[in-house]
């Protein structure tokens, strides 16, 4: 799992070679929207039933509705490029990144916008994690801020907190479902297909044999195990799931 921000990291420079575009150094994504005290900053995302269906596996079902808070920079992913990057959840509409965050300086975002400068990293498109799948089954979790995994997000006692920042006061384990899911995908405890037994024999036979010869025809059976939370068999795997969770 690896959290980037506003600053420039060598993780920045990494960041392209996984089909992720970043913005400028020091351009966080900040909105305005819905109306809030705090520090602009701290963008209120609520997670969208889509983002746990099944072409979004990584989160559960039990985050729809659920609202975070993210601190960080917004992601862009070049998934018609690059098959291997999901996005797994996207940034507000009204949300965008820019090095202005205070009110009165809108007329520089506007400017810079029309230049086709920072105010274009902008809407929903964009992203804030992103998840990549190697073809041998690795998996990388990209997040824009590290902010949304730590206590005071996520953990006990960040209640004075979310009520300053948040709009909807009731949904303190937002950023805890989310960061579980993560973390649980990412180190491959849920959506993975595995491979429990082989069973082989002749054609005409049923018992395995300790060896065959180049003219035997064989029939290799492969029981696939796959653990997840979505109430699928093995049977009914979506094509969506399949070709996000295993490659051949």
């Amino acid at each position: 799992m690896i959290a980037l921000g506003p600053a420039q990291t060598p993780m920045r420079s990494f960041a392209p070679e996984f089909g992720l575009i970043l913005p400028p150094p020091n351009t966080p994504l900040i909105s305005h929207f819905p109306k809030r005290t705090g520090a602009r900053t701290v963008v209120p995302i609520s997670v969208p039933p889509s983002a746990s269906a099944p072409a979004f596996p990584i989160l559960s079902p039990e985050t729809e509705g659920k609202e975070i808070l993210f601190s960080g920079i917004p992601l862009a992913l070049a998934t018609s490029t690059n098959p291997q990057l999901v996005p797994i959840l996207h940034t507000p509409a009204q949300s965008f990144a820019t090095d202005t965050t205070a009110d009165g300086e809108a007329e520089v975002l506007f400017d810079a916008s029309e230049r086709g400068g920072e105010g274009l990293w902008a809407g929903a498109n964009l992203a804030v994690l992103a998840g990549f799948q190697t073809k041998a089954g690795a998996r990388v979790v990209w997040a824009g801020g590290v902010d949304m995994f730590g206590d005071e997000f996520a953990g006990a006692g960040a209640g004075a907190n979310k009520k300053r920042a948040s709009t909807s006061g009731g949904n303190e384990n937002g950023n805890t479902l989310v960061a579980l899911d993560v973390a649980t995908w990412a180190f491959q405890e849920r959506g993975v297909l595995r491979i429990e037994g082989v069973s082989h024999h002749r054609v005409g036979e049923i018992q395995a044999r300790e060896t065959y010869t180049i003219n035997d025809v064989v029939v290799r059976t492969n029981p696939s195990g796959f653990t997840h939370s979505w109430g699928y068999s093995n049977d009914e795997i979506p094509p969506s799931l399949s070709s996000l969770l295993y490659f051949p």
